[in-house]
This record gives C-alpha cells, structure tokens and sequence, in this order.
C-alpha cells in the first residue's frame, strides 16, 4: 500500500495579485505624483494663488468707451507693446480743413463731456478730421524712490505722452488719403494742453510742423527742467490760449507773447466757462473761425491781443 504524500496547500492565483497590489499600489502611486518639499510644507487647507491685478482707471474707461460708442469710431493705436484707444471721426466734407488731435486732461478720457467729446463731434461736422486720445496713466507716488529714480519715472511718461500724440498724428496723416500735407492741430485741455505744447515744439524741431495750437486752461506746469514758459519762447506758430477764470499764469502768458512779438498768439477769456452744452457749442464754434481763419489767410503782423466773449 503505498504511502500517501501530503503537499502544502499553495496559495491561489487571487492571493498573490491582491499582495502585488498592496505592495506595489503606494510606491508606484509616489513615483507617478511625488511631494515636493515646498508642497509639503503648505497648508493642507491652503487655496491655489488665483489673484488677479484689478484693472486701471484708464482701462475700466476704455472698456466703457468700447461699449459704448460705435466701432467705426474707434482706433487702436499701437506704442511698441502698448496700445491705447483714440476715437476717430471724419470731417463732413469732401476736402477737410485739416486735422485736429484733441487730448484730454488726467484723469479725463477720450469722450469727455468737457470740451474734448463736444469738440471731437462738433468740429468733425465742421469740416475737421478728428481724433481724441488721453493721456497715460501716471505710476503712483513711491517715496522710497530717490531723486534720480522719480527723475527718470517722469521722463518716461514724458516719452510715452509724446509717443501717443505723435501716434495720433500719424492716423490723422493716413487718415487724409491723398490729402498729403493735411494740415495737423493740437487741441490741448488742462495737462493736456501742456502735452499739446511740448509735442509742438518737438515736432517743430523735427522738421514735422504743426498748423496751429490750442490751449485750454493751460497751467504753470514743471516737466523735469521744462516749463511752459520755456515751451512757449520754442513755439511761434498760432496758438489760441482759452482761459475761463483770469490767473497769474495765463496773465503771465500773454505778457511774454507781447515781450516776443508773437503775432499769432491770442488769449481768449471764456468766463462762461463750459458747463452747459450751449455754452461748449459757442466756444467751439469760437475756435472753429479762428482756426479757419488762420489756415487760410497770411500771419497777422499786430500785436498779441485778448479777446473777450464779445470780442471780433
């Protein structure tokens, strides 16, 4: 009788997977996903960093101004990696006067209710190619910065402003089609009108001239070393200097035009101010004759004068 032969009882197939498994899961689990010491070292209940800056002042206007107004009206002009919005009109007439650039004050945009959106559509149906622009958006005051840093901040705004307006007259320029020498005006409001100075005579001195200036409650401003004084002795061309309320600067204005014998220069004294859009209408009207007057007949020879709301 032959002896039987007892074996263990091997495992199943089932046990050795589920062991593979259980051994193997963790470990391939950290080679596919492993923790990074800074990750380790969060929060478990820390959120993922989704801050996003908020949006300038400039750019919240902008997006409104996108919405609002039709988009024939609207340019993109580009400054290297820049880009800001002007808004076009055309003149409503077969052979314009010329072009103005309208640039608004700080703080004011491209369709402002002062004078700049009044004016850009009211001389645009004058016979006047119009395009309105703001200007940049300053950095904030930084009082760690010292003299040379605040210094060389305020020369690039003052490169990046020039940059906008001479961008703006590039598109009034191709803007004329075969009207090659189209007559190019800077219409300036508060800094604005200080912009439209310091671009004319730049311009001036490029080679690139400037038809005519206007000025509206153009203050005593500093830029680094230049001031408006200054600006005004390198700016002979014609300018018109809109005041509403009489002042030292623009009294002092008028005195250093009659000290250089600056024919073409006129002051207009508007108490009337701009609040009602009768009262923009007349102004704009106002300027719109002397413009036209200026681009079509020879320079004046008399002597610098003021003119009043009742004035010729």
């Amino acid at each position: 009788m032959r002896a039987l032969t007892l074996h263990p009882r091997l495992p199943s197939k089932g046990f050795f997977l589920g062991l593979i498994l259980l051994l193997g899961g963790p470990t391939s689990a950290l080679a596919q996903d492993p923790i990074s010491a800074t990750d380790a070292a969060k929060p478990a209940d820390a959120a993922p960093d989704t801050s996003i800056s908020a949006p300038t002042r400039s750019q919240v206007q902008e997006l409104s101004l996108e919405r609002l107004l039709p988009a024939t009206q609207q340019r993109r002009l580009d400054i290297g990696e820049q880009a800001f919005l002007g808004l076009f009109l055309p003149a409503a007439q077969p052979e314009p006067w010329g072009g103005i650039i309208l640039i608004a004050d700080q703080n004011e945009h491209a369709d402002w209710p002062n004078l700049i959106g009044p004016g850009r559509r009211q001389l645009s149906a004058a016979g006047w190619h119009t395009l309105a622009i703001s200007l940049p958006e300053p950095d904030g005051p930084d009082l760690a910065l010292d003299e040379e840093q605040r210094q060389a901040r305020a020369k690039q705004y003052q490169e990046q402003t020039l940059a906008r307006i001479q961008a703006a007259r590039q598109v009034l320029i191709a803007e004329g089609g075969e009207q090659k020498n189209l007559p190019i005006v800077l219409l300036g409001r508060g800094e604005g009108a200080f912009w439209a100075l310091s671009a004319a005579t730049q311009t001036t001195q490029a080679g690139e001239p400037l038809a005519a200036l206007v000025l509206q409650n153009l203050g005593h401003i500093e830029q680094g070393e230049t001031t408006t004084s200054q600006l005004l002795e390198q700016w002979p061309g014609p300018t018109y200097d809109i005041l509403t309320s009489r002042n030292e600067s623009g009294e002092a204005r008028r005195l250093q035009a009659r000290r250089l014998g600056h024919a073409q220069y006129r002051q207009l004294m508007w108490p009337q101010g701009d609040s009602s859009d009768l009262q923009q209408q007349m102004l704009i009207k106002r300027l719109d004759g002397w413009l036209q007057r200026t681009l079509t007949q020879s320079p004046a020879t008399e002597s610098p004068i003021s003119e009043s709301p009742d004035g010729a």
